[in-house]
């Protein structure tokens, strides 16, 4: 279970919650369904609160999407917890050095 972010388990079940919800994720983001793809993501990190994939699964999307700020937010909290990733700290310098037109995101993050 580590492989899929599994660090906390608080009752029983959430572990097969947090699979399945993040299963569904992944394949409504093949599918194409972005939106769907990060409501599944986000019910998958209330069954885990420390899934670094789900995270990074939506800062994908979010930045794919041009939401820059939103995707800033969520890969400074998988820093928070592991602060040694170096594929986020790449992604977050990416998404810092977007065009300049997306500065206003920037500013409204929390630091």
């Amino acid at each position: 279970m580590k492989g899929f972010g599994c660090r906390l388990v608080r009752r029983p079940g959430s572990a097969q919650a947090y699979l399945l919800t993040w299963l569904l994720g992944s394949l409504l983001e093949l599918q194409g369904d972005l939106d769907g793809a990060i409501q599944a993501y986000e019910r998958a990190i209330r069954h885990n609160a420390w899934s670094v994939p789900a995270m990074q699964a939506i800062s994908t999307i979010l930045r794919a999407k041009d939401q820059f700020g939103m995707a800033i937010d969520y890969l400074r909290t998988i820093l928070k917890i592991d602060s040694a990733n170096g594929e986020v700290w790449g992604s977050l310098g990416t998404a810092i050095s977007s065009p300049v037109k997306l500065v206003p995101d920037l500013l409204t993050c929390p630091r």
